[in-house]
């Protein structure tokens, strides 16, 4: 479920991102205050970077389940999520956004993310299965 709801979170953020002077009744050529910006981005990025943080315990919890250590488990998720993040930024800044558009981009990470979470699902399962 929060996994259905992070990646529809994803494109609705970028979307309410980009139409916000238009839904908000500001005109296009005209500049906002940085309160203004600070308060869309808040408002426009807490469901995604919460549904993201939610995702990020539920993955601590799955790992350590699926390893067997609870001390560790948080640790090594963070440090696979900053790898992730790191390949990410490199991938993102030179061939993603250079080719493909923001939607388009929201897609693939749905998709990396699916697979991701299908991957640990279905360790997670095996693993629970008596021998």
């Amino acid at each position: 479920m929060g996994n259905t709801a992070f990646f529809g979170s994803i494109p609705a953020s970028i979307y309410l991102t980009r139409s916000f002077k238009s839904l908000a009744g500001i005109p296009l050529e005209m500049a906002v205050s940085i309160f203004t910006v600070l308060y869309a981005s808040f408002v426009l990025l807490l469901p995604t970077g919460f549904l993201h943080g939610f995702l990020f315990s539920l993955s601590c919890t799955l790992y350590a389940r699926l390893t067997g250590t609870n001390g560790a488990s948080a640790g090594k998720v963070y440090f696979y999520e900053t790898l992730g993040t790191i390949a990410g930024g490199l991938a993102i800044s030179y061939l993603l956004i250079p080719y493909l558009h923001a939607f388009q981009i929201a897609l693939g990470l749905v998709v990396l993310n699916s697979v991701g979470c299908l991957f640990l699902l279905k360790s997670y399962r095996a693993r629970r299965r008596p021998p």
